[in-house]
């Protein structure tokens, strides 16, 4: 049976000036002194979709993971009873400490779900630890039938847990030629290309140097508390610094490629690097070849997985560039 309540479903977020509300879906294997029924025990259609007591008056509850590091401070427990004594009052533990007592649901019915929201107390909450919260239905004379949640998935209950507000992180960032260096020091980072969305992978420090020319930011996470920021996209244009230096478009062909890439390198003479990133700014290939005379230079990519890149080829005073498609 399903809760005949209209919910709205809290989204899980993280404010980075105001209180951080974080909330974790407890599915069945998470429950402890639950059964779990193959349908209302009540009535037909007979759906896995309800747990209830183990025995009239046992303990029960479950155990959850903390992914916040924050300083909890208020818990509240959404669950749905379907069968319940038609009141009364129940002490719980928070991690073995005695916490406040909750009710059940206002009457016995096997129709109906009582939507209910339990308050905890939070003094014994272990913040980025397991937790264990227990509900003692002893002087209970029936045996209790707890709803799955129409949330995604359906679990059985849902914690929501305020912790206390996030300090200001400073998101600026300092560029030095090609150089990127997030201005907030001692915290956890991670670099992004703007354009694509995706992380650089390998590029955790404070400062970032990337190998393509674009768009790109960092997140920057105090993990502390758990508090994190963006900042703005800046773009980095690779160049060498010096005036003599031509940059050119490289020719590039077949564009897309299957097997073999052929390299026009008629424009460059002695020595010329070769290097293939994605669009995350990772290298995927480098190589050094020498140009005498305009034969391309043919490169085997039959090994390099489907997707957009970028090659570059680099000579003392000169570089050219292009992106192909590796089919």
């Amino acid at each position: 049976m399903k809760i005949l309540y209209s919910l709205i479903a809290v989204v899980t977020s993280i404010n980075f000036v105001s209180t951080q509300v974080v909330t974790y879906d407890i599915p069945f294997n998470q429950t402890t002194g639950l059964q779990q029924t193959t349908g209302d025990i009540c009535s037909a259609p007979f759906n896995i979709e309800e747990a209830f007591q183990v025995s009239a008056g046992n303990t029960w509850g479950f155990t959850w993971t903390s992914t916040n590091f924050g300083d909890a401070t208020s818990v509240e427990i959404t669950l749905g009873f379907t069968v319940t004594d038609g009141g009364g009052s129940f002490p719980t533990t928070l991690n073995g400490s005695a916490s406040f007592n909750v009710a059940d649901g206002a009457a016995k019915s096997c129709e109906n779900s009582t939507l209910l929201t339990w308050n905890v107390d939070p003094t014994n909450y272990n913040s980025g630890g397991s937790n264990t919260f227990l509900v003692d239905f002893s002087s209970a004379n029936n045996v209790s039938q707890v709803d799955n949640l129409p949330f995604p998935n359906d679990p059985f209950f849902r914690v929501t847990v305020d912790y206390s507000p996030c300090a200001q992180i400073d998101t600026s960032v300092s560029q030095n030629q090609n150089t990127l260096t997030a201005n907030a020091s001692n915290l956890s980072y991670q670099w992004f290309n703007c354009e694509s969305g995706s992380d650089v992978q390998g590029e955790t420090g404070v400062s970032f140097t990337p190998a393509v020319s674009g768009d790109y930011g960092v997140v920057i996470t105090d993990t502390s508390t758990g508090c994190s920021d963006t900042s703005s996209c800046t773009t980095v244009s690779i160049t060498s610094g010096t005036d003599e230096f031509e940059q050119t478009n490289l020719s590039v062909y077949p564009n897309p490629v299957q097997n073999e890439i052929g390299i026009d390198l008629s424009e460059f003479d002695g020595s010329v690097n070769l290097s293939i990133h994605d669009l995350q700014g990772k290298l995927i290939l480098s190589r050094k070849v020498t140009v005498k005379g305009e034969s391309p230079v043919i490169l085997d990519l039959s090994k390099l997985s489907q997707g957009f890149y970028h090659i570059s080829a680099t000579s003392r005073y000169k570089s050219a560039s292009a992106k192909f498609i590796k089919d």
